[in-house]
């Protein structure tokens, strides 16, 4: 090991002599052994094994190794390219191509109980620069400096061997080292570095100036002159470099244990990096000081957690929470009031913020030396030092600012169009001028550049004005108004001029300039993104932009082919939307235009507005159906992109071979050869057996596998396994490996067999292993050489393991079936494999017990029964067991996620014993130690971690099915051998003090972070959990709560092997895959859930970035892959809504009358007087042709990918079960429950919509009606929220602010009132028997209005009851005669039953009249006039919510008078044939009477009801012509 190195000028140590000649051969030279899965010239791919820093060799003069480039973008080619040394895990002789030997070392695990080395790959034959015991003690000696915790100290010091050791396996140990230095410290990619410039410490570092690090940058910008080649990036990044490369091994290794030690106890920090940076950086300076290196006696321990991390916990603690009644509560408080975790990671970008940090004293952190900072972080005032960096304001102009370009695009393109075919609008005398055409057309510049003016005004409210970041806005919008001076003045000049008839060759050559200005600046705000105009932070050259170009414009550039397939994608999707919109929704929208245009209706007046209302009805609706027409021309796009994005992946699916249609079909013939050349490192391996033999050992595992999880019977494994069959007397009595008849029966049209039920999921699995197959992988690495990974499992109150109670009883009285029942029907055949199982294994128990199983043939029948009816017959546990893990693995629980990412421990050990032979051969015929042999290869290459957050409060059952869990796969932290407390529970094997409690988020990414520490190996993936929502008690904060997760090591699970079938964004799946049921609450609350995070999304700062600086192709593929998504929902509810209020006033205008012509077009004389709509008609079909195709294009990914997979005939099946399903119906709902969801979480109401199409049925029916019946059906339901909300908890939705719900719930109901009364006073405005009809307006007013005055009135009097009353003990006392003790006594018993009720305080004193005690403070006097109004709402709403539910209820009851529809209903949701549904349960003679009495009693009041209803609305349509009656006030009204 070398000395520690002296320092040089810039702080890093200086070239001392390194741990290892760097003009080595042995670890520097590229091998002729090619171990590395980069090897894949082939395939044109990058390493996706070794790190990401570990590719693509830079050299200096001399040839020597450089992992430390001088390049400074995150598309240079990777760093590390050069093949290592092989591991010394190798077993066996050396394999071929092999240039350095290694020796095989086996443990005889009879003499040594210790085992193996924990780190083998790192041992001391292996030439390694730092020794076990060296590298312990620099965590110790980092451990005595700062203060770190003991337990943490160990964590590290494991996690970092285990780093050395997954690397050193693949690579020589220096290399090893190095490269994981330049991951985490120095390498172009490594965070560390990329902040350190960033945030421009080099200025201040390249000449010692350590004062001032935030000013230093402004000074030289003033007048300050500095050399150039000190201010100079590059020259910077050259310095680091040499640093880098200079330093020693020892300081190398240093680094990482002390940025490990820090990451490790830094909490809720690690939600920001750059922080943690600084921490790092400041820590770095401190150690290598001579105040720390003289420092003798070691520091308390945990000073770092109290003194650093503490504080920043706080910070971020008490931004979300409050101290209420000794309890932390959340506040009330939104995205925009909260500096959160962005907002301080923000601060350490730029060394501003860096200089906003300040002691007690208010003294700047940065004034002082570098080496003194770290002591002073106890003193640090960081609520001086925050501020917010980005509004997470909750308004629709994120949409604004976000997708500018998507709405230019759209609106202005639409523009053009529809002004180019709307000549009759401006018209001079009724005659066309070019000029104004040219001009009035030219206004889509204008109205692009008006978008992009909202858009910078809005974005001035999302940033902090006392930033330096709002200078490009300012610079913006100054040309962005000239822009609008040159794209709009024109026209005011032309109309003037040609309107005076002095127009002339001017007026058209200024109307043709101003259009091309106006395509130019149309074309420019479409491409250019905004955060690239007057200060580019993408790719601008200035330091002040690095921070920006660093964190949030760092995405990687595309190859040359890709940005070439992502243009033309683009450039497929406009070109066809642009040619498609104009010929199908402009050019038919043109003689609709015409005719209305200068329609003004005739002869009716109103008694207050007279002919105005009518004379500009045509207009008003004219204006709707623009607006109307618009909504569609956003709609097709998402269209064609769905074509095209569906065309393009099954072109690409035919390339990679996963198609049946491509001409090697036969994927199952060729699956031995694929799994021989692309599972097996056969590049790596000295082959010793036929690869028959190879591959018939992962085939028949495979296989295997699939029995044990009772996907295949025994019948069906024997035709599906590799057998030994007599190779025949010519083989000299050898036997021989016959294939199974399953690879050659593909291409052999005689041969037929059932290999696997049809169907079924060992079916689909298989067929999945054997297309992923077909597409091109890199070489795999061999199992000794390949890196270590962890999976992390979130776990708060997911079931662990299915109880015998929860699956064979039912969950109420009301359920009709219990969870097994349910799990049966879903899973027939599974079911089956399973009782088969389960028979043989009772058979072989009986018979070991000396109980003979043969019986005759109907006793077996009968005793048979329990097996199909719960699983087992005997109550022994390893029966029941058996029962409830087969529902547990098909339920959502714990264990079945354990289960199938246990796969990968399987999967180790199989490719680990195939690869090499000769471990089987040394342990001959010992199992007991070859187990142990593969286990211990397992255990090295995967962990896996259990997050349990719950684990110290778990009862009795949740403890049995954790332990149960621990016995099967866990082997570190806690495990199955750690010992037992006092207490039952195991002894954790860390204990890692935290700041204090870990949950301060939503849950989930809390309980990841407080485990992660706990991962091992070089890569981490995260399987989704459910996260819930807390909130916590004050002590659980004082107390410091104690990190305790599960680990272990266990594959290819059912997300590998693609059971999972995912629907959303947020990676739930639907029945099958995540065994939930779905109900129609399971449904709405997920659909719910999807929309609300995608809400949350739209007001992140990471959605500002993208859409502000994605150049356009990725721009428009993250929009239309991601929020594009929800958005066009939003427009596809929108356009319904706009569509029937367009029919609403196109329905009005039925009062007058329709020119009517032949078939062929030809007027039919005789209507004088008439108005032509019948372009209008036309132009009806074609926006409701547009909608429906919007709606069904939906399923053309789901049919073309059928198509492709599984041939034309089961696709057509699967698209007509869908359709059987009413799947359409569904999709309807989900894209309004998301609509909504995004928009609010509000209630969602459509009764109006229900009344408006009713209104469009009786006035302009047409049979394109009924699919919009459909559609309102579907959309009609009321979202109920169960429970009572609680007090200020953290699980509370924030509260809108009033300017969120102005527009929402006051401007835009009073608009969409307006409309419909004009609509219905247009109606109402023609003369009757020549006579005016009395104001409608009036009418309205009595009808609308009245109610609410009556219920204004009847609430005020019993106001002023209850407010008399209430003093007077309630009606208690009256009803007692005035006894006052009877009158208490029954007061105490109704205060104690209401509080049983947990009513609201202010509703129980509504109605009791008593104000006082209640804790209204001092709203006790605003409270009553409130809840005054909102009681007057609540009972408008509730008589309008009657009258339409009941209106659903008829809907709904036509269907039960159907015979057998039940049944016919259960076969489309479950596709099952009525003997395979579920049938009824057995009742008792008692219970049969009670049902019958409950459905004779309810039966009849169900049908009154219905009857009443039904001749409420048919009588006054029968009779209307009838009926007379003489009522003097109603012909007023």
């Amino acid at each position: 090991m070398s000395g520690r190195p002296g320092h040089s000028q810039e702080g890093y140590p200086s070239s001392s002599p390194s741990s290892f000649d760097a003009h080595q051969n042995d670890p520097f030279s590229p091998p002729t052994r090619r171990y590395y899965d980069n090897d894949s010239e082939d395939y044109g791919r990058r390493d996706t094994y070794a790190s990401d820093n570990s590719n693509a060799g830079f050299y200096d003069h001399n040839g020597a190794y450089d992992p430390y480039p001088p390049q400074d973008n995150d598309s240079d080619g990777d760093v590390y390219g050069q093949r290592y040394a092989p591991s010394a895990e190798s077993l066996g002789v050396p394999r071929v191509n092999q240039s350095e030997s290694s020796t095989p070392t086996f443990v005889d695990y009879g003499a040594s109980a210790g085992g193996r080395d924990a780190y083998p790959a790192w041992s001391t034959e292996r030439n390694i620069p730092l020794s076990k015991e060296e590298i312990e003690d620099i965590f110790l000696d980092l451990t005595q400096k700062f203060g770190f915790q003991r337990d943490s100290m160990r964590n590290m010091f494991d996690f970092l061997m285990q780093l050395l050791d997954s690397r050193a396996s693949r690579m020589a140990p220096n290399q090893a080292l190095l490269t994981l230095h330049a991951d985490y410290i120095g390498g172009h990619n490594a965070n560390y570095r990329k902040w350190y410039f960033a945030a421009q410490l080099d200025l201040d570092d390249a000449v010692g100036q350590v004062q001032n690090p935030g000013l230093t940058r402004l000074k030289s910008k003033k007048g300050g002159k500095r050399p150039t080649h000190e201010k100079s990036l590059n020259t910077a990044i050259e310095r680091w470099r040499q640093a880098m490369n200079n330093m020693s091994q020892y300081d190398r290794l240093r680094q990482i244990a002390l940025y490990l030690l820090l990451w490790g106890e830094a909490a809720q920090v690690r939600f920001v990096p750059e922080c943690l940076c600084f921490i790092f950086k400041c820590a770095d300076d401190y150690y290598r000081s001579p105040e720390c290196q003289n420092r003798m006696e070691p520091v308390p321990e945990g000073l770092y957690l109290r003194a650093v991390v503490k504080p920043l916990y706080r910070f971020i603690r008490d931004q979300g929470y409050e101290v209420v009644d000794g309890k932390f509560v959340r506040r009330e408080r939104d995205h925009e009031d909260i500096i959160g975790y962005d907002d301080v990671n923000q601060l350490f970008w730029y060394p501003e913020g860096i200089a906003r940090i300040v002691l007690n004293d208010k003294t700047r952190l940065v004034d002082l030396a570098p080496a003194q900072r770290f002591m002073k972080f106890d003193r640090i005032d960081w609520n001086r030092a925050f501020f917010k960096t980005y509004y997470e304001r909750r308004s629709f102009g994120h949409l604004l600012v976000n997708f500018n370009r998507i709405w230019v695009i759209h609106i202005s393109v639409y523009y053009f169009y529809t002004a180019y075919n709307s000549p009759t609008i401006y018209q001079v005398n009724d005659k066309d001028v070019t000029s104004l055409a040219w001009s009035a057309t030219a206004l889509g510049g204008a109205v692009a550049t008006v978008i992009m003016i909202l858009a910078t005004l809005t974005e001035f409210s999302y940033i902090p004005t006392t930033w330096n970041n709002t200078s490009h806005l300012t610079r913006r919008l100054v040309f962005l108004l000239i822009t609008l001076a040159l794209t709009a003045g024109p026209t005011f000049y032309v109309a003037i001029a040609e309107s005076s008839g002095n127009g002339g060759q001017l007026t058209l050559i200024l109307g043709i300039v101003q259009f091309w200005i106006s395509v130019v600046a149309t074309l420019l705000f479409a491409f250019m993104p905004s955060g690239r105009m007057f200060g580019d932070r993408v790719a601008g050259k200035s330091r002040k932009y690095l921070a920006s170009q660093t964190f949030t414009a760092s995405y990687p550039a595309l190859a040359s082919t890709s940005r070439f397939a992502s243009v033309m994608l683009w450039v497929l999707v406009f070109g066809c939307k642009f040619v498609e919109s104009y010929f199908f929704l402009t050019l038919s929208f043109r003689d609709p235009i015409r005719v209305m245009v200068g329609m003004k209706i005739q002869n009716c007046s109103d008694r207050f507005w007279g002919n105005n209302l009518c004379t500009n009805h045509a207009a008003f609706t004219l204006t709707i159906m623009y607006i109307m027409d618009l909504a569609l021309f956003f709609l097709d796009t998402f269209l064609w992109y769905i074509i095209w994005n569906t065309v393009i992946s099954i072109g690409r699916s035919f390339s990679l071979g996963l198609s049946i249609w491509t001409p090697w079909k036969d994927i199952y013939t060729r699956l031995p050869k694929r799994i021989y050349a692309k599972l097996l490192a056969t590049n790596d391996m000295e082959v010793k057996y036929k690869p028959k033999v190879l591959v018939s050992q992962i085939w028949n595992a495979v296989i295997i596998s699939m029995y044990r999880e009772h996907l295949l019977s025994i019948d069906h494994v024997q035709k599906l396994l590799y057998h030994q069959v007599d190779a025949g007397a010519a083989a000299g009595g050898r036997r021989s490996l016959r294939a199974p008849p399953f690879f050659i029966s593909q291409n052999d049209k005689g041969f037929r067999g059932e290999f696997f039920p049809p169907g079924s999921e060992a079916e689909r699995r298989i067929s999945f292993f054997a297309q992923s197959l077909t597409t091109a992988m890199p070489p795999p690495l061999p199992v000794d050489a390949m890196p270590t990974f962890t999976v992390l499992t979130p776990h708060y109150s997911e079931k662990i393991l299915l109880s015998l109670r929860e699956i064979i009883r039912e969950e109420d009285k009301n359920t009709r079936v219990t969870l097994l029942e349910y799990l049966k029907q879903l899973h027939p055949i599974e079911w089956d494999n399973f009782v088969k199982d389960t028979k043989i294994l009772a058979e072989e128990s009986a018979t070991f017990n000396g109980v003979t199983p043969f019986n005759d043939e109907k006793q077996t029948k009968t005793d048979d029964l329990p097996f199909y009816f719960i699983g087992f017959k005997s109550a022994a546990p390893e029966f029941t067991l058996r029962t409830r893990i087969w529902a547990s693995l098909r339920a959502q629980t714990l264990y079945r996620t354990v289960s199938g990412m246990m796969n990968y421990s399987k999967a180790i050990k199989l490719l680990y014993r195939v690869e090499n032979p000769e471990v089987v051969q040394l342990f001959g015929g010992n199992t007991d130690k070859l187990e142990r042999e593969l286990e211990r290869m397992a255990r090295r290459k995967f962990k896996f971690v259990v997050s349990m957050q719950r684990y110290s409060k778990f009862n009795k059952e949740e403890q049995e099915n954790a332990e149960f869990l621990l016995r099967a796969i866990f082997s570190a932290l806690i495990d199955g051998h750690s010992e037992f407390m006092e207490n039952g529970k195991r002894k954790a094997k860390f204990r890692i003090e935290l700041p204090g409690n870990p949950i301060l988020g939503d849950g989930k990414s809390d309980n990841q972070n407080h485990a992660i520490i706990f991962y091992r190996g070089e890569y981490l993936t995260q399987p989704d959990q459910s996260e819930p929502l807390r909130s916590w008690g004050h002590k659980d904060f004082k107390r410091t709560p104690v990190a305790i997760v599960g680990a272990n090591i266990g594959i290819l699970g059912d997300l590998a092997a693609g059971k999972s079938r995912r629907f959303g964004t947020l990676g739930h799946y639907f029945q099958c895959g995540k065994g939930r049921d779905l109900g129609f609450g399971t449904i709405l609350n997920f659909q719910t859930k999807i929309g609300t995070g995608m809400g949350e999304q739209l007001l992140s700062r990471e959605y500002y970035y993208l859409g502000t600086q994605l150049p356009i192709d990725r721009f428009l593929t993250f929009y239309y892959g991601h929020p594009g998504f929800q958005i066009n929902n939003m427009l596809v509810i929108l356009s319904v809504q706009l569509f029937i209020l367009t029919m609403v006033f196109i329905g009005s205008l039925s009062s007058v009358t329709i020119c009517r012509y032949t078939g062929d077009g030809q007027f039919i004389g005789g209507q004088a007087g008439c108005y032509n709509l019948d372009p209008v008609f036309d132009w009806i079909k074609r926006c409701i042709l547009s909608i429906f195709l919007v709606f069904m294009i939906a399923f053309l990914p789901l049919f073309l990918q059928e198509l492709v997979e599984r041939g034309t005939w089961k696709a057509i099946v699967r698209l007509a079960k869908q359709f059987g399903s009413l799947s359409p119906v569904f999709e309807i709902f989900s894209t309004q429950i998301q609509t909504h969801s995004v928009l609010s979480n509000l209630t969602i109401y459509l009764g109006r919509t229900l009344l408006m199409l009713l209104y469009v049925t009786l006035t302009l029916w047409t049979p394109y009606l009924i699919y919009f019946w459909i559609s309102i059906v579907a959309l009609c339901y009321k979202k109920k929220k169960l429970g009572h909300p609680s007090e200020k908890l953290s699980g509370d939705l924030p509260r809108a602010t009033w300017h969120a719900v102005l527009f929402s719930e006051v401007i835009f109901p009073v608009i969409m009132a307006i409309l419909f009364v004009i609509a219905y006073m247009f109606v109402k405005s023609f003369p009757v028997d020549g006579e005016t009809p009395p104001s409608p307006l009036v009418r309205i007013a009595v009808i609308s209005l009245g109610p609410i005055v009556w219920n204004a009135a009847i609430l005020l009097t019993l106001f002023i009851i209850s407010i008399f009353l209430g003093p007077m003990l309630d009606p208690v006392w009256f009803l007692e005669r005035w006894d006052t003790s009877h009158a208490v006594l029954g007061l105490i018993a109704c205060v104690a039953i209401q509080r049983a009720f947990k009513h609201d305080e202010t509703n129980r004193a509504w109605w009791t009249g008593r104000w006082y005690g209640r804790g209204l403070g001092a709203h006790v006097m605003s409270q009553p006039a409130r809840e005054y109004i909102v009681k007057i709402i609540e009972l408008s709403l509730w008589s309008s919510d009657l009258i339409i539910g009941h209106i659903l209820l008829l809907m709904l009851s036509l269907p039960i008078f159907i015979p057998y529809f039940d049944r016919f209903h259960a076969t489309l949701l479950f596709w099952l044939r009525p003997s395979k549904q579920i049938r009824a349960p057995v009742y008792s003679i008692k219970q049969r009477k009670t049902r019958r009495k409950i459905i004779v009693k309810y039966g009849l009041l169900y049908i009154a009801v219905i009857v009443l209803f039904a001749v409420l609305i048919a009588l006054p349509i029968v009779f209307h012509t009838t009926l007379k009656f003489d009522c003097s006030i109603c012909n007023s009204l």
